[in-house]
């Protein structure tokens, strides 16, 4: 693999979420006239279900990402949309040390009304891309541990440098 894609997507929050949601409205218009009664035509109802579904397709094939030509030596902060990435091609700077740190902390959905109130621990494991500067180049966040070991020795092998793992 001479290219390293990390992909910034969650399908559970932001506008993934939101893409689901308009999904599941499109299908039920789609299947509401076989259901309930109404006065309002099935043509209609079609066709604001699949303007939905689509609309819908739309939000959740959104996301951001990093690619990273190991050959060129050059990195690229992208935005998605339907597949087609937008953003441009920049000067990898020399990475001396790649780290995998793993985070554990307590995170709380405070009450608005609308969504569960919940609490309990989360366990994040960042993927930090370090030059000179004490503050890290890239950062990759996986909620797994063995992809983001799997990124780390990947791209300490590709950009000849060393990995450490942290527990904070």
């Amino acid at each position: 693999m001479e290219k390293f894609n990390f992909k910034r997507r969650r399908l559970y929050s932001g506008t993934h979420l939101l893409g689901l949601i308009v999904i599941a409205a499109g299908l039920f218009s789609v299947v509401s006239p076989a259901v309930f009664r109404s006065d309002t035509s099935l043509e209609k109802s079609l066709v604001v279900g699949a303007i939905a579904i689509i609309l819908g397709f739309i939000l959740v094939s959104c996301y951001g990402g990093t690619r990273i030509d190991f050959n060129n030596k050059m990195v690229k902060d992208y935005y998605a949309v339907l597949g087609y990435q937008v953003g441009e091609w920049a000067s990898l700077p020399t990475i001396n040390k790649v780290a995998v740190v793993t985070i554990n902390y307590k995170a709380t959905n405070t009450r608005n009304g609308v969504s569960p109130t919940w609490s309990g621990t989360v366990t994040d494991h960042k993927v930090l891309l370090y030059s000179e500067s004490p503050t890290p180049e890239f950062s990759f966040f996986y909620s797994a541990k063995e992809p983001a070991m799997e990124a780390a020795k990947l791209l300490s092998a590709k950009l000849n440098t060393v990995y450490e793992v942290k527990e904070v």
